[in-house]
């Protein structure tokens, strides 16, 4: 209204000008290069996401995630005196995990993670390693790796076989589960 009766359509459109920035005010000084991000592996972008859970049932809900994405089935089991009671898992044949017990008393993959403190791949010949390997859907390759809590194991993640990858990579990355599981026990028991 204070410049008159103008219509927009009447109006000359003014030359595009590109925007002033300071590139443009120096011109001696070179366009730095775009820089691309550095990949993320999988596993490590969620190793971050379990480094800002609150729970531990956060994490390991984040783990078991992880865990459908990488292997055909697993199962997160925690070790009491006598059992291995399943408490997170996910598999064609692990729909209620807290309802798996799995003897410790014969020898089974549970039992020499547990007894050895480290990954296994062994497969013993017993009654519990035959259940075991049915709830995992007969892989031809399990794995198995302990949860150490102030130097007890405290549970054991046991896996089927990988959706792609080698065993080596897997057994690498079930260690790295382990050991995150294993500090957020830690983290959320103070």
């Amino acid at each position: 209204s204070e410049i008159g009766d103008v219509r927009l359509e009447d109006a000359t459109p003014l030359p595009f000008r590109p925007g002033r920035t300071v590139s443009f005010m120096f011109p001696g000084i070179p366009e730095l290069p775009i820089r691309t991000p550095v990949p993320i592996a999988p596993v490590d972008a969620m190793l971050d996401e379990v480094d800002r859970a609150i729970t531990a049932g956060a994490v390991e809900r984040l783990v078991m995630a992880y865990a459908a994405k990488r292997w055909h089935a697993g199962l997160l089991a925690r070790i009491e005196s006598t059992h291995a009671v399943g408490i997170r898992g996910h598999g064609a044949r692990l729909d209620h995990p807290e309802r798996v017990a799995l003897a410790l008393a014969p020898p089974s993959m549970i039992t020499l993670a547990r007894n050895a403190r480290r990954a296994t791949t062994e497969q013993p010949s017993s009654k519990t390693q035959h259940q075991l390997h049915e709830l995992l859907g007969a892989p031809s390759a399990p794995a198995a790796t302990p949860v150490i809590v102030a130097d007890r194991v405290h549970a054991v993640l046991v896996v089927g076989d990988t959706i792609e990858g080698t065993l080596q990579e897997s057994l690498a990355e079930l260690d790295r589960l382990a050991d995150a599981l294993g500090a957020a026990y830690v983290r959320f028991s103070r």
